[in-house]
């Protein structure tokens, strides 16, 4: 058992992890005693499973930093354009921010149709983003070129892999159910939850 062990964390690319979470089985328990430097103790790997047709197609992936994700789209997010408006102080709003004067304040125009339609778009790519960190496999354009390599930043197209992972028509419920499964690598479920609030 310990030489498989060792073959699956050796083997790199679609390993799976090395203690799976199994349905109906309890997660196994490690207390650690020290954090290293360099050393992945958060890093978290698994298998996304997707139907396609009457197929069930299992995607190696990975956990994903999302602070490192949502990083990498910050310039892009949009914001919503903004009015100036006066509040005045005997109104409902000024009573209860307390103003003493009438006050100019600008107000983010949030429901905007031009700034929902980028907001959507900023989702929509920052949700392929997610999925691009985790997969734990290489992503090729027809031609054969590598335009992702997980952990290898230097082989790690951005632009082009979004594009080729667009084209290959993943349909929302597939998004859904990849994303899904990269996020539960380190969500713990409700019944985990309530049981780790029990025993606090």
């Amino acid at each position: 058992m310990e030489e498989k062990i060792q073959e699956e964390e050796e083997r790199g690319y679609g390993k799976i992890d090395i203690l799976p979470v199994v349905e109906g089985e309890e997660p196994i328990e490690e207390v650690i005693k020290s954090l290293v430097e360099g050393e992945s103790v958060f890093q978290s790997y698994g298998t996304a499973r997707v139907k396609v047709g009457s197929k069930i197609k299992q995607i190696p992936i990975k956990s994903v930093d999302m602070e490192k994700v949502v990083k990498a789209l910050s310039s892009k997010k949009p914001k919503p354009p903004t009015d100036r408006v006066q509040i005045r102080a005997n109104s409902k709003e000024g009573k209860e921010a307390g103003l003493k004067r009438d006050r100019w304040v600008e107000v983010a125009l949030e429901t905007d149709e031009a700034y929902q339609e980028r907001l959507q778009e900023y989702n929509a790519e920052l949700g392929y983003l997610v999925i691009l960190h985790g997969l734990n496999v290489q992503l090729k354009t027809k031609d054969g070129i590598i335009v992702w390599e997980p952990d290898n930043p230097n082989r790690q197209d951005k632009e082009e892999a979004l594009r080729v992972l667009r084209s290959m028509g993943l349909t929302g419920w597939q998004f859904t159910q990849i994303s899904d499964a990269v996020r539960d690598l380190t969500k713990f479920a409700e019944e985990e939850l309530e049981k780790n609030s029990e025993e606090e």
